[in-house]
């Protein structure tokens, strides 16, 4: 594609037109100080307008957005001839991009959204999801674009990496609301992606088994008492609230967990006598596992262990 390098005055840039740009969340400071020490290395790409007195942005939306910032009035840009079709300039812009950087998520995910004006799906898993360093399947299809439809301030959290991807993918199948509702709870406290994912999960099924709004959920007093303490760090506030939910979710597990690990400690047993229940309360059979150096260490554990079966606590445990 020919392309003339021609002065173009600022303000008849469509800065707003966001047909072919694929950048997102990206910090602009290094940028910035590059303009103002040696000036613009490389000039941007632009397109004429259908009336011919404004152009699109092809390539360089953060270079226009700085030289805007720092009181330019023109710039000196590639104008393309003979104004080739949107497809080939979004092919273009696309793989201009990418032979210059990575895409962080948000970015693939607008990418793949506007490849799909173009392409059928089976043409975007087979050719370009690798090219994007993604897995050519349906699913993984699926949810990119699911982060496409994701509010600005969601996007973000993901580039930032304050909300784990998968989450998000979670959270874009939820109303505006709900997913708002969850959002605003990651915004205030710090968690791995599976505690988040956990968060979330509990959520869904409470609000299911209880016919609750998620805000309904998060708005209950033990969560709020949590996020109202000052005293606790974003991650203490987090565990919290993460012991919060899951108590609400698994009522009776929880209660057989607190039961357990009270009358454990009652029995006072030595470290190397480990009494473990059976997975999830779930059966009657008990483990005892006894570690031990020397023949006296094993004769210790079966003096403890005699004593135990004789604790009024263990009876109480093996009753439930």
């Amino acid at each position: 594609m020919e392309t003339e390098a021609v002065s173009i005055p600022l303000h008849k840039i469509e800065k707003s037109d966001r047909s072919f740009i694929i950048t997102a969340g990206r910090d602009n400071r290094e940028l910035t100080r590059s303009i103002q020490q040696v000036g613009l290395v490389n000039l941007p790409y632009l397109v004429a307008g259908p009336s011919g007195d404004c152009y699109r942005i092809v390539c360089g939306c953060r270079r226009i957005q700085v030289l805007t910032e720092l009181g330019w009035k023109e710039v000196t840009a590639k104008i393309f001839s003979n104004a080739p079709e949107e497809k080939t300039l979004f092919l273009f812009a696309f793989f201009d991009n990418l032979a210059h950087r990575q895409f962080n998520p948000v970015e693939k995910a607008h990418s793949v959204e506007r490849l799909l004006h173009y392409f059928s799906q089976e043409e975007i898993i087979r050719s370009y999801l690798p090219l994007l360093g993604l897995h050519p399947t349906a699913r993984t299809l699926a949810d990119t674009i699911s982060l496409a439809g994701l509010e600005d301030d969601i996007k973000y959290a993901v580039i930032t990496g304050a909300l784990q991807e998968k989450t998000a993918v979670r959270l874009a199948g939820l109303s505006a609301e709900e997913r708002q509702s969850i959002f605003s709870l990651f915004c205030m406290v710090n968690l791995s992606a599976s505690k988040q994912s956990e968060i979330s999960e509990h959520c869904l099924d409470i609000a299911c088994r209880d016919s609750l709004s998620i805000s309904e959920i998060l708005d209950d007093r033990a969560v709020q008492d949590v996020l109202q303490q000052d005293r606790m760090t974003g991650s203490q506030k987090g565990e919290q609230v993460r012991q919060v939910l899951r108590k609400k979710r698994f009522p009776r597990l929880t209660r057989r967990e607190e039961s357990f690990g009270t009358l454990k400690k009652r029995m006072h047993l030595p470290p190397n006598l480990v009494l473990s229940p059976p997975a999830f309360f779930e059966g009657a059979m008990y483990r005892m596992q006894i570690s031990f150096e020397t023949v006296e260490d094993v004769q210790a554990a079966a003096d403890q262990v005699k004593k135990l079966a004789e604790n009024p606590d263990l009876k109480k445990l093996l009753e439930g």
